[in-house]
């Protein structure tokens, strides 16, 4: 796994748990 896909993943993680208000 590339650190580049990480920072993806992490921002999309990231970016649900906003909408969820977790």
């Amino acid at each position: 796994m590339s650190v580049l896909y990480f920072i993806i993943f992490f921002n999309i993680s990231l970016y649900h748990s906003g909408n969820k208000g977790i």
